[in-house]
């Protein structure tokens, strides 16, 4: 029997506080049980370090990205941040265009007012030379009140500046935490960083359901040497993983998006419910009244598209039991599949390859 191919993790914690929470209540060690069952059905093994055990924070520290304050990662305000920060450049850039816009319709006027006097001054014509002296006067004054206007709108957008939304930025944080580890050499080149961490839940309102994002993949770089604040960051995928409201197969769901199934999958189709698929019309009944005696129980169905678009992510793998589809059982190891497909990206994935 060929051995099983090793998928090789390293488990981190956002700090030691969120370490002992996370050995208390076994979270990890659920994921990693159902990851663990879920990969052998596909001819894969765990290869956790320090191990999914909960052990003891003191004997375990090391893998504490932090002492005290770990990050916790607010993706909803990241999300909104981000949105606002183009929406500050698109409005920077749309003023610029429009003082450049202004700028260039003045210089045109001064260039045709120009044109018109050295024609009149080529044909001798003296009176048509004075009448443009005034017009050109006059539309040189707008064309430097059109420059200065542009200086200031370029000066006003640079001391404005892009919105700084860096303190947000938990990808570049834990990049960082992760170089220093790889640097103390608690980190390997060939293993998957695991973080586990506290995401802050965003509540909608009293009557609904809190927003929550638990988990996110971050895959590689394109350079594999880039610094931050002299710190040099850690440059292959690594996974966030909450331990507040994650479900068991987070882990499992997430190891293939580091092995490289696209965290933005394109739009899906999925089967609408029953009622939305047929719509029931009564058959119109004409003709004599023996035709209409005869056949007025007869109805039509009137069939639409058995199918309808969802966005992608929402329904990102193919088929409703998929482990990458959000909506497949979370809770049974044995009840999700690994397409072909993404069992090849494993095969191929730097912490399960040789």
């Amino acid at each position: 029997m060929a051995a099983a191919n090793k998928i090789r993790l390293t488990y981190f914690w956002a700090d030691e506080s969120v370490m002992a929470e996370d050995f208390r209540g076994k979270i990890s060690k659920k994921m990693s049980e159902f990851a663990r069952d879920f990969y052998g059905r596909y001819g894969f093994e765990l290869d956790v370090k320090p191990g999914y055990e909960p052990g003891k924070v003191l004997e375990s520290r090391r893998f504490a990205l932090v002492k005290n304050d770990g990050v916790r990662p607010d993706h909803a305000a990241l999300v909104q941040a981000a949105a606002e920060s183009m929406e500050r450049l698109k409005r920077q850039m749309q003023e610029i265009a429009e003082a450049d816009r202004i700028l260039k319709e003045r210089q045109g006027d001064v260039n045709r007012l120009v044109a018109r006097m050295k024609a009149a001054s080529a044909a001798h014509d003296a009176a048509a030379v004075d009448a443009t002296v005034a017009p050109l006067e006059a539309a040189t004054r707008q064309l430097e009140k059109a420059t200065t206007n542009k200086e200031e709108v370029v000066g006003r957008v640079r001391a404005e500046g892009s919105l700084d939304w860096s303190a947000l930025d938990f990808e570049t944080q834990f990049r960082r935490q992760l170089g220093f580890k790889w640097l103390q050499g608690v980190m390997e080149a060939k293993r998957l960083p695991i973080v586990f961490c506290k995401y802050v839940t965003h509540f909608l309102s009293m009557r609904e359901s809190t927003f929550s994002v638990t988990g996110n993949t971050f895959q590689a770089e394109d350079t594999p040497f880039r610094f931050f604040g002299g710190d040099w960051l850690w440059s292959a995928p690594f996974v966030c993983l909450s331990i507040e409201g994650a479900e068991s197969k987070g882990l499992a769901h997430e190891i293939v998006h580091a092995a490289g199934h696209p965290t933005e999958p394109p739009n899906g189709k999925r089967i609408k419910d029953l009622k939305r698929y047929v719509s029931y019309k009564p058959k119109p009944l004409t003709g004599s009244v023996l035709d209409r005696a005869l056949t007025s129980y007869e109805n039509y169905l009137e069939y639409q598209s058995l199918f309808e678009v969802v966005e992608g992510g929402y329904y990102a793998g193919d088929s409703m039991n998929d482990i990458m589809n959000y909506n497949a059982d979370s809770s049974d190891p044995f009840a999700s599949i690994l397409t072909d497909d993404d069992k090849k990206l494993l095969d191929g994935a730097i912490f399960v390859r040789p």
